[in-house]
């Protein structure tokens, strides 16, 4: 349980150091956005790395 709260602010972390880079030089980017992003690329990692401890 605690190493999900960690991961889970590790990725709000990442998210927003992010948003605030990228509109330092392009233009602003919501935050959600970017951590549907990073999110959705853990979570397929986490599917793949399940599906092979099953096989």
């Amino acid at each position: 349980m605690t190493s999900a709260a960690f991961m889970g602010g590790a990725l709000l972390m990442a998210a927003h150091f992010t948003a605030l880079l990228t509109a330092s030089f392009y233009r602003a980017i919501p935050v959600g956005l970017v951590t549907m992003c990073i999110g959705g690329v853990y979570f397929i990692y986490l599917l793949v790395r399940g599906a092979r401890d099953q096989v």
